[in-house]
């Protein structure tokens, strides 16, 4: 191999590894839209189930609700609806009162979730 060739696979390995190293960083405070479930005060949407069911959160935090389902859903509390949430966009809403606070899908209301917020 000569020098010539070892800088350009050099390079080549640098570009791969600056790609996913910004990759992740673009990622990060960011809703994910995946399968993942597992974002801090995001609940998925899918299967026409929340998941979780149940979220305990601080005063102040805005809560993500992401839909993955192909149908269209609302975040329905006894005080408010949220609109339409179609198949890939999300709600958010800050919860600031302290409490515990059941939620519905005003479309499918058999689907219910609780927010805690402490």
């Amino acid at each position: 191999m000569t020098v010539k060739n070892s800088i350009q696979i050099f390079g080549i390995l640098t570009s791969l590894l600056m790609v996913v190293f910004l990759s992740g960083c673009a990622q990060s405070g960011t809703a994910d839209t995946g399968n993942n479930t597992s974002a801090p005060n995001t609940v998925t949407i899918q299967n026409f189930a929340f998941n979780p069911s149940q979220l305990t959160v601080t005063a102040g935090t805005t809560v993500t609700w992401i839909n993955q389902d192909s149908a269209t859903h609302t975040v329905k509390f006894s005080d408010s609806v949220s609109p339409d949430i179609t198949s890939g966009s999300n709600y958010q809403k800050t919860v600031i009162e302290r409490g515990t606070f059941d939620y519905s899908c005003g479309i499918h209301p058999s689907m219910k979730g609780q927010i805690i917020v402490e």
